[in-house]
């Protein structure tokens, strides 16, 4: 149940060989490069730099309420992205930090919310922009919310068996989309073919 502190002008690298697991919150307040795969088990905040090399993938893996995103525009950079819960009871919320902050995906990439076996997870991310250039995946029983103040943009496929929800007409969808029970999407400008705007319609 150990935490992970970067503090503010101080720089961690992790090794490429070995995966890090840090079972408590993790705070990074100053630079964080990930040459392998980390995963953290609650809280993931701070106002710093995370930067992960390519290949690799970022997990938050929640048993309870927690946080997730940067603050103090703060800058996240994934290759990929997954936010899901352990349990398998009741859904766990992570709310975006208030601040400004960014995240993005690599477009080689892919960002998961949920991973559709467990409880499922409830992503609240609209105090930050996100660009995701690669895929997104909402799994079943998982929900991401973003809101009007933030953009949420989605370069490549879109596949949902939860639920999104955003409010902005700032959101790029993919032009992919894969709904099975999806409650809003508000506005797509990416260029679509005609079977996805068919999709849409059944949203």
């Amino acid at each position: 149940n150990g935490t992970l502190t970067v503090q503010s002008a101080s720089t961690l690298t992790t090794s490429s060989s070995n995966a890090l697991i840090v079972g408590g919150n993790a705070v990074v307040d100053g630079t964080l490069a990930g040459k392998a795969n980390i995963t953290a088990n609650a809280s993931v905040t701070g106002a710093g730099t995370v930067t992960m090399a390519t290949g690799t993938t970022f997990t938050q893996n929640v048993s309870a309420d927690a946080s997730f995103g940067p603050s103090s525009g703060g800058s996240w950079t994934f290759y990929s992205l997954t936010n899901q819960s352990s349990a398998a009871a009741a859904t766990k919320v992570v709310t975006g930090i208030v601040g400004g902050g960014s995240i993005s995906v690599n477009a080689a990439g892919s960002w998961t919310v949920g991973d559709g076996t467990n409880a499922g997870i409830s992503l609240d991310v609209k105090n930050m922009a996100i660009t995701d250039n690669g895929t997104l995946t909402i799994g079943q029983n998982s929900t991401l919310t973003s809101t009007a103040a933030y953009a949420l943009t989605v370069a490549k496929a879109l596949t949902i068996s939860g639920t999104i929800s955003h409010a902005a007409a700032t959101a790029v969808c993919a032009p992919v989309i894969v709904p099975s029970r999806c409650r809003r999407i508000a506005h797509c400008t990416a260029k679509q073919t005609s079977a996805t705007r068919s999709e849409e319609r059944r949203v």
